[in-house]
């Protein structure tokens, strides 16, 4: 596996190591070079050597060098967490410390890997702090698409009302005619064009997926200073676009789309909404395009260890109820041939390893929760133990406390930031 160093900070050959776990991405040195980082800060502070860690088969941290399939049983999450235990010991001795003192820091996924660690290797760090962390499992987490509709109707009624306008429309015009499919077609882009092609189960989830992509993008980045997610990404301008007042309302949900990929993507390349290709592109075990790596290993994880499956299933919604969780085990099938109940029988697994939120029984953590981000609904939110800090940031969204310092930080970004550093010290000096 990968891993960087900046040890600029450490005083002592004997100091503090701090070292932030990378997640389902590639990792890069700017995790420990770039200091408008929080978490680069924090480990300034303590005059700690920084490190980062890629994650196995994520970026260029292969053991095969290919994603096939046989390989993938060593990508779970109880390999990584061992991974991160020798890599720790390994320095322990290389570094020659006679008292260690690490601290690890994960956010998303990264964050739930550095919770678990703690609790599963107690004695080889002195605390994590994780931010935005699922912890908690199940098949259908429809509950993630209820949260967010739950967002937009306490920002702004009108912003409902304009959203279940368009999606209405949208709807309408693929079931009216050729005609009504070849407008929806052309204005998104949709690719290949609806007329082309036969609508089936598959593709329907498909398309609805794609498009509650950017809903889910939209609401969960909201307030988060990183990318473009801090100028054109949240929940403001993605209401400003469902406003507009287009005669054909269905082009307010091709406008934000749109514009999304364009801040994101730097260009609005439309939506892919054949669910054939979409199968294909996931199956090539040997790609050289980094993100079609990710996703490929995060499915897999997904099929075989979390589930957490956005659905649309929890009742009446504008979004419909086009979603499934059955769509998303139809493509753990198509793509890997893994069955719904290896799907139950691996987030079991998952629960007798590590517990749930309510079970969770590490020491010496605080953990961020981010009042705009649906997955905190799976996160750590209390624990009878005092050395274990809980936190709700308002008013920001997912790892909101991870992207860096902005003199537009709220209040209470800016509270907990200062309770992590004041938490951190306290670990190790």
């Amino acid at each position: 596996m990968r891993y960087w160093k900046n040890d600029e900070f450490n005083l002592e050959s004997d100091g503090p190591q701090f070292l932030f776990l990378g997640g389902e991405t590639e990792a890069s040195s700017f995790d420990v070079l770039y200091q408008i980082y929080p978490h680069v800060q924090y480990a300034k502070a303590i005059n700690a050597t920084l490190w980062t860690l890629e994650h196995r088969f994520y970026g260029k941290s292969q053991p095969f060098g290919s994603l096939a399939t046989p390989y993938l049983r060593y990508l779970n999450s109880q390999q990584a967490v061992a991974d991160i235990a020798y890599f720790i010991t390994s320095q322990n001795t290389a570094l020659n410390l006679t008292n260690p003192q690490w601290i690890i820091y994960g956010g998303s996924y990264a964050g739930s890997l550095a919770l678990w660690f703690n609790k599963l290797y107690p004695d080889l760090s002195k605390g994590v702090v994780a931010s935005s962390a699922p912890i908690n499992f199940r098949l259908d987490f429809y509950d993630y698409l209820k949260y967010t509709e739950f967002l937009i109707e306490s920002h702004s009624s009108e912003c409902v009302k304009n959203i279940n306008i368009a999606i209405k429309d949208f709807q309408w015009r693929l079931t009216r005619n050729n005609d009504g499919k070849n407008l929806v077609s052309y204005s998104f882009p949709l690719k290949p064009s609806l007329e082309t092609m036969n609508i089936t189960y598959e593709g329907i989830g498909f398309l609805y997926s794609s498009i509650l992509s950017y809903f889910q993008t939209a609401i969960q980045y909201t307030n988060v200073n990183a990318k473009a997610y801090k100028y054109d990404v949240g929940i403001i301008p993605f209401c400003q676009n469902m406003a507009f007042p287009y005669p054909m309302r269905y082009l307010n949900l091709a406008m934000a789309i749109g514009n999304m990929s364009s801040y994101l993507l730097g260009s609005s390349p439309g939506l892919s909404v054949k669910y054939a290709d979409f199968v294909s592109y996931l199956r090539d075990p040997n790609s050289n395009d980094s993100e079609q790596r990710s996703t490929r290993a995060w499915t897999w994880q997904s099929c075989n260890e979390f589930g957490n499956f956005l659905s649309t299933n929890g009742g009446k919604s504008f979004f419909g109820n086009h979603i499934s969780y059955n769509f998303y085990i139809g493509i753990c099938i198509d793509v890997f041939g893994i069955s719904i109940v290896r799907t139950q029988t691996g987030i079991r697994k998952s629960i007798a390893a590590y517990g749930l939120s309510t079970t969770y029984t590490g020491k010496n953590v605080i953990a961020s929760r981010n009042y705009y981000d649906p997955w905190s609904l799976l996160a750590l939110t209390k624990s009878n133990d005092p050395s274990v800090i809980t936190y709700e940031i308002d008013g920001t969204g997912h790892c909101a406390d991870m992207a860096p310092l902005s003199p537009n930080d709220n209040e209470s970004l800016k509270h907990y930031r200062k309770l992590v550093m004041e938490t951190i010290k306290k670990w190790v000096l």
